[in-house]
């Protein structure tokens, strides 16, 4: 089991930092920061980071070619009251207990028109062929006309389609039937996977359920 989150010591003293951060947040208006952001779900955090930090470019002249170019700098807010109050990043960070990977993550996914963050999508990813395309293909292999075993029928439940028919046309067929319907076909693999799987069908009848006078008449026709 996971441990509790809990503030972050910092690595230097906030109070002779030139944001005075500890001294305009004291340890339980920090604490009650803390509680809050944890409180809240993931999107409501995105959306907090966005509201507390601002991101902009840095223009800067370097001479040296071997420094850290940073192109982006981020300021660092607390609400106190009605006012936004700048903080130091280092306590921003260790008051949260979280890593500046998550501000930088949040800025990004933001929306270009709206300034909004994007959703987050752990755990919401739902494998389309589990679903919706599996039940397309039931669906048109069902739709399908089968012919029933005459002789056999006591030792299998197989039924038969055409013996022109193979699995390579019924997928064709199959991919007309989705556009007809304005839905997205599934790739071949699954469809055969689906019909192999699934359906006791073939595709031409064995020989000895084969009547000898229906042969004879539809030989002589």
């Amino acid at each position: 089991m996971a441990a509790a989150k809990t503030i972050r010591s910092g690595k230097r003293d906030h109070e002779h930092c030139r944001f005075k951060c500890s001294q305009i947040f004291d340890s339980h208006t920090q604490l009650a920061i803390h509680q809050e952001h944890w409180s809240m779900v993931d999107d409501d955090k995105r959306h907090f980071y966005i509201n507390t930090t601002t991101c902009k470019n840095k223009a800067r002249c370097r001479r040296a070619q071997d420094v850290n170019k940073k192109k982006v700098s981020y300021s660092y807010f607390f609400f106190s009251g009605n006012s936004k109050i700048r903080v130091c990043k280092d306590f921003y960070l260790n008051t949260l207990n979280i890593d500046a990977k998550r501000i930088r993550n949040a800025h990004a996914s933001r929306n270009p028109v709206t300034g909004t963050p994007a959703s987050y999508k752990r755990g919401r990813y739902v494998k389309k062929t589990c679903s919706s395309f599996r039940s397309s293909i039931r669906k048109h292999i069902e739709s399908l006309p089968t012919v029933e075993s005459h002789y056999c029928r006591q030792d299998t439940n197989k039924v038969y389609l055409s013996g022109q028919l193979n699995l390579k046309i019924l997928y064709e067929k199959y991919v007309e039937y989705c556009q007809q319907r304005g839905e997205a076909a599934s790739k071949e693999h699954l469809y055969r996977q689906v019909f192999n799987q699934e359906y006791n069908i073939s595709f031409i009848k064995p020989k000895k359920d084969r009547c000898d006078i229906c042969t004879y008449a539809k030989c002589s026709r």
